[in-house]
């Protein structure tokens, strides 16, 4: 995928007009476009990460030029990521600006890097059955590799109308307990009604080492759209959690960057909000 004649394609003209012909359905005011810079790595063997700025409009801003405040133009960026997995075929996209930059930008990619159409049922946004996390995150294989506590540290929880929102969490006090937990304890009708989990953060803990005061923490953060925050840990982690999330069903084979047990489907692109 990411073969060296791929990379030239990379250029700010390529991505320009390739960006300009998807996001006419997109807030015009949301874009600039005048530059584009893009980037692709290579993860680890068949993992690829596409870095794309897109140049903002302007905006003024005031800045000290020694000891002279001055106000200037600049232009911010807006970044979008992208990873790819050759070996299953999911594309997880990272951008800010709702449904339509997720589409622009997986659409491109699957059009100038792998050479392909997909049409709008295939960029769907993941769902995840937050659901098994009211009773916590049970997962051995997690302490058998050699986290100490497992702790769902949050959660927004929604009403089944929709019409509240939660947000739930545990303090430090509660010595790594669950929120769940603690809220079968304090409010125990909340998770009894069958309020919803719209979105959740769970610590991992490793040992604390040996003249440090906190111990190593890993997080995932996860909503049940389908966002995840996996791309921000390397590749042998990505995969350690990607395998903890399957085993528990809240990500499905199908869903994921790594190859598991089960043989997967070809291209589908999935994106994160």
């Amino acid at each position: 995928m990411a073969h060296a004649d791929s990379r030239k394609h990379c250029g700010i003209l390529y991505w320009r007009s390739a960006l300009d012909r998807r996001r006419s359905g997109c807030r015009q005011r949301e874009w600039c476009g005048d530059s584009v810079k893009a980037q692709i790595l290579d993860r680890s063997a068949g993992i690829y990460l596409l870095s794309v700025y897109v140049k903002d409009l302007p905006q003024s801003r005031l800045e000290f030029d020694g000891d002279v405040l001055k106000r200037r133009v600049g232009y911010p960026h807006i970044h979008a990521l992208l990873e790819y997995s050759a070996h299953t075929g999911i594309a997880r996209s990272i951008i800010r600006g709702g449904a339509e930059f997720h589409e622009a930008l997986l659409s491109t990619f699957a059009n100038h890097l792998l050479h392909t159409e997909v049409d709008a049922d295939r960029i769907m946004p993941p769902t995840l059955d937050l659901s098994v996390l009211r009773t916590g995150f049970d997962c051995p294989q997690a302490q058998a590799d050699g986290f100490i506590a497992l702790q769902v540290k949050s959660l927004t929880l929604m009403s089944p109308d929709h019409t509240v929102k939660l947000e739930c969490t545990a303090m430090s006090d509660g010595e790594h307990r669950c929120v769940t937990e603690l809220l079968n304890e304090k409010v125990p009708e909340l998770l009894a009604r069958r309020w919803l989990i719209s979105s959740a953060k769970i610590n991992l803990y490793y040992p604390r080492e040996s003249g440090k005061a906190r111990a190593r923490v890993v997080s995932i953060e996860l909503t049940s759209k389908g966002r995840l925050n996996l791309h921000k840990h390397d590749r042998a982690m990505q995969y350690q959690l990607e395998g903890y999330l399957v085993s528990l069903g809240i990500l499905k084979p199908q869903q994921t960057l790594s190859a598991h047990e089960v043989p997967l489907a070809p291209i589908d692109a999935r994106r994160d909000h």
